[in-house]
């Protein structure tokens, strides 16, 4: 908790703030603490993790997939050009998603 208050006052120095500002701040983050620490602790862990993502990337995979063998059973091309675009454009969102390509 100490070193999040560390961090935090560190930013608000380097902000435009002024120190009226600065300090009521830091009054308004220590009422949190004593008034709803678990309130505080969750704004300070931030929101939780989607689940939700893995399974849209599932899904598009499949969807791709289905699309190539359809379209190669069927002899429609541009399905399989659909599909392997839909599945290229889902890796690569992966990958940024795990930070292996340099993403944000």
């Amino acid at each position: 908790m100490a070193g999040r208050q560390t961090d935090l006052c560190g930013l608000l120095e380097r902000t435009m703030f002024s120190q009226h500002d600065r300090q009521q701040l830091r009054k308004i983050e220590q009422w949190f603490e004593e008034s709803d620490p678990e309130l505080a602790k969750a704004l300070q862990e931030g929101a939780p993790p989607r689940r939700y993502g893995r399974m849209v990337r599932l899904a598009v995979y499949l969807l791709a997939a289905f699309l190539v063998v359809f379209g190669l059973v069927g002899m429609i091309f541009p399905l399989v050009f659909l599909g392997a675009i839909a599945a290229g454009v889902t890796a690569c969102a992966h990958l940024l998603g795990r930070g292996r390509l340099g993403g944000p």
